[in-house]
């Protein structure tokens, strides 16, 4: 059922105008030979063929696993409908770099979120304001710069006592960091 309605949404979004769906796919096994790799793997490949055929791809959100490994799986897949939907701020709180992030998911990376997170010496995560946490907004909006990403940045605020003016601040944040920086957006 999950890949039928998949394929319903992908559709939809063609007739929205907007051909990409971001989503969390779980987590992609370490290891090739668990069975779990091999199962999202033929989901996947149904999914992005149905997107091919109809014009969309599925984004998947960055997070649980590190780039290299989506990466390594997305190589696996039978599809070029399947890319990258690339949360910063998940991968600093899963305790990866997401300015070489970018560098290594560099060819899939179709929608971004502007989101913050904090990892804490203790192992404690969070999201952060954005600006207040651990990106290295700078680095970051560089590396996207410097791959030639041209989407959107799109504003994530999942928590907090203020998250519409969070949001409001975030818009501020980059707007004056990409005009310092002599970026378009």
């Amino acid at each position: 059922w999950r890949i039928k309605k998949t394929k319903q949404y992908l559709s939809y979004s063609v007739e929205l105008g907007s051909p990409i769906v971001t989503t969390h796919i779980g987590v992609i096994p370490k290891d090739r030979n668990h069975p779990d790799w091999d199962k999202l793997r033929r989901s996947l490949d149904e999914i992005g063929a149905y997107g091919e055929k109809v014009g969309a791809v599925l984004a998947a959100e960055t997070g649980p696993e590190e780039p290299e490994l989506m990466v390594e799986f997305f190589k696996s897949l039978n599809t070029s409908a399947i890319k990258v939907n690339y949360d910063p701020a998940n991968l600093v709180m899963m305790g990866f770099d997401p300015v070489e992030g970018v560098k290594v998911l560099a060819p899939y990376i179709v929608h971004t979120h502007a989101k913050d997170g904090v990892r804490h010496p203790d192992g404690r995560i969070g999201e952060a304001p954005l600006g207040k946490g651990q990106v290295q907004w700078r680095e970051y909006l560089l590396a996207l710069n410097e791959i030639g990403y041209k989407g959107y940045l799109a504003i994530e605020r999942e928590v907090g006592e203020d998250p519409i003016n969070d949001i409001k601040e975030a818009k501020a944040f980059l707007s004056n960091l990409m005009k310092e920086l002599g970026l378009s957006g």
